[in-house]
């Protein structure tokens, strides 16, 4: 670990000073969406065990809800079969947090807002 920024070469020391002077100088709010905490919550709150939601929270931190995607989609973030991730997409439906999407082909969904 380096203690001194004087140890730095001189471009490295420069940058290092703005970063220091930038991160020093943000006083920023952060708003939340409450529509993307309450699908995490609804997530979290999953009859299932802690693996399959993992996956359903990294399926959703992937697609969120703006993108349309199917079973491959969800095999490739999850690293599971396609059957596996079709179980998945059958759960989350089931319980309201996926809707089937009509006109870019047959299986394909989005996440939705809990009711």
């Amino acid at each position: 670990m380096i203690r001194s920024i004087e140890l730095l070469p001189a471009a490295l020391e420069d940058l290092l000073k703005k970063v220091i002077v930038n991160v020093k100088g943000i006083v920023e709010k952060v708003s939340i969406d409450p529509k993307e905490v309450a699908i995490d919550v609804a997530i979290g709150q999953l009859n299932a065990s802690r693996g399959i939601i993992d996956k359903a929270l990294a399926v959703y931190a992937q697609m969120g809800t703006d993108t349309v995607f199917g079973r491959s989609d969800v095999a490739s973030i999850t690293y599971d079969s396609v059957t596996a991730a079709g179980n998945l997409i059958n759960k989350l439906k089931g319980v309201g947090l996926l809707e089937a999407v009509s006109g870019f082909g047959k299986g394909k969904y989005r996440f939705v807002n809990p009711q």
